[in-house]
């Protein structure tokens, strides 16, 4: 399986569940509170964070559907543009 089809099944996989991902985060949040108190400030907006990222449209919907050219064009070291 290539990357750019693991990448397609994340996605997918992470707008079907969301709402089990965002109970998730929930109950890590309330989690980490009771632990690290002293630090709630930090663990909501990381909470915040990850639950934007849930909500954001993925780059591969924008521009009426076409895929991101940049995006398929990711390479290993993180870098975009050709191979």
């Amino acid at each position: 399986m290539d990357l750019r089809k693991l990448t397609h099944a994340a996605k997918s996989t992470l707008r079907k569940n969301s709402d089990k991902i965002d109970k998730g985060i929930d109950q890590a949040t309330n989690s980490a509170k009771s632990r690290f108190g002293q630090h709630s400030d930090r663990i909501d907006g990381l909470a915040r964070k990850a639950k934007g990222m849930l909500v954001d449209e993925p780059r591969d919907q924008q521009a009426g559907g076409q895929p991101d050219r940049d995006d398929e064009q990711d390479r290993p070291d993180g870098r975009r543009g050709e191979s």
